[in-house]
């Protein structure tokens, strides 16, 4: 009983000693931290965050306004900085001659329009000086001369010497074609062995009506150059072609015209004098002129088997 008393003093003495160790690590836990707290660095990171916390709640309903942006001033203080204005330079443009000299070196017709179906107004004699005062890109083959009587008209440059640059000189617009007028494209005019409408050798020339009014009668006068013989074509009421006579060639139609013939042309250099009206028995509006040209023979046609 009495070695149970005494192991349970011991026990309870044991207790006592490490509840009071315990104890006496925290109070100095306790008394480290507050000494911590109390060192210089420890006190300036308490400070930096009472501040940002500071300018935080400060800032919190500021509305911020964007700073307007400084003017750059001069580098030399006291001078005056001076103001450049460009201003914008002309445009430069071409230089358009009033006129260039030029001879005539042919009898030539002066036409109101640059084409031989044009109204011929005034005949230029070989020698004649005139003035070159315009010119048309399409039709590259005339001129716009002066006269010395002032009037203006179309000449052919191929009967005109030109003294000087023809690149300058302003463009002019052609009046329309006149009621009548037509043209021969460029197909050489051939021959064909048999027409119907004439039992007998055709010259064939393609022909465009360059007017809205129709053509209703066409004749056309043939000259071999080299015999000097000359066959006339003709009919009064309608248009010459191989499958029969038309009574009229439409507005701005083309087609391939037949004139009979009494000898075979091939190969022989003619005149061909065209006459076109608008109304029958050559009335109405007519359109005269004559072009030279070397009659080709008529087109081949392949054999669908070959030669022995």
């Amino acid at each position: 009983m009495v070695r149970t008393c005494r192991g349970l003093g011991v026990f309870w003495a044991m207790a006592l000693g490490f509840a009071l160790l315990a104890g006496c690590q925290k109070e100095n836990a306790a008394q480290t931290l507050r000494n911590a707290e109390l060192t210089p660095f420890a006190l300036t990171q308490t400070a930096y965050v009472q501040v940002l916390r500071a300018q935080k709640t400060a800032t919190a309903g500021v509305l911020l306004t964007p700073s307007p942006t400084p003017t750059p001033s001069s580098p030399f203080p006291g001078t005056r900085v001076p103001t450049i204005s460009l201003t914008p330079t002309p445009s430069l443009s071409p230089t358009v001659l009033a006129a260039v000299p030029a001879t005539v070196t042919g009898n030539l017709y002066c036409r109101e329009g640059p084409a031989p179906y044009y109204r011929a107004v005034a005949l230029l004699a070989p020698g004649q000086r005139v003035q070159v005062v315009g010119h048309n890109p399409v039709y590259y083959a005339y001129r716009m001369v002066a006269l010395p009587s002032g009037a203006t008209c179309w000449a052919w440059v191929r009967w005109l010497d030109v003294l000087g640059p023809e690149e300058a000189l302003p463009r002019v617009t052609p009046p329309p074609p006149p009621p009548g007028a037509f043209s021969l494209p460029r197909q050489h005019p051939t021959m064909s062995p048999f027409c119907p409408a004439f039992f007998s050798p055709a010259l064939l020339v393609q022909v465009k009506n360059l007017t809205a009014t129709p053509l209703r009668s066409m004749d056309v006068y043939i000259e071999v150059l080299d015999t000097g013989a000359v066959y006339h074509t003709y009919t009064p009421e309608g248009i010459p072609t191989c499958t029969k006579v038309r009574t009229q060639l439409q507005g701005y139609e083309r087609a391939t015209l037949a004139f009979r013939t009494p000898v075979d042309l091939t190969d022989r250099r003619v005149r061909l004098t065209l006459k076109a009206c608008t109304q029958p028995h050559f009335q109405g509006a007519c359109v005269s002129y004559a072009v030279v040209w070397t009659i080709e023979p008529p087109p081949r046609i392949p054999l669908p088997f070959p030669r022995p």
